[in-house]
């Protein structure tokens, strides 16, 4: 009886999660994209200064100009993907790719979608 309940509640907060994003397949997209970025930066953690140095100087190079061309691709298809495109978790990923983004084109176009996402408290203050 017990994996037949797990199984159920299971099954419901994966309806739900995935209930809250419209583009499912961009929200699991920005959430890959994510994971890259991250798992590499910690990777540019370990070291000394030099080497941490180079590490991020060749990340920008290998992942944030890449992910910088994608979520360019995005915004100009999509426009910016709120919680109702892609989920909270969607939307956060989001911003941390835009964050490590070096296109400052890129975040003022964001600007003012940002800004709305933030009045209907998608975003918290510090984003």
């Amino acid at each position: 009886m017990r994996p037949l309940i797990f199984t159920i509640v299971l099954a419901a907060f994966a309806s739900t999660v995935m209930a809250q994003a419209a583009n499912p397949d961009l929200r699991n997209e920005l959430l890959a994209m994510r994971k890259v970025d991250q798992e590499e930066r910690v990777k540019c953690a370990a070291g000394d200064i030099e080497f941490q140095k180079a590490c991020l100087e060749k990340l920008a190079e290998t992942v944030d100009g890449p992910n910088t061309k994608r979520i360019e691709e995005i915004f100009a298809r999509f426009g910016f993907p709120d919680t109702r495109m892609v989920g909270k978790d969607g939307l956060d990923a989001f911003m941390l790719l835009l964050q490590h983004s070096p296109s400052d084109r890129l975040r003022e176009q964001a600007e003012k979608p940002i800004t709305r996402a933030f009045k209907r408290k998608e975003l918290p203050p510090q984003e």
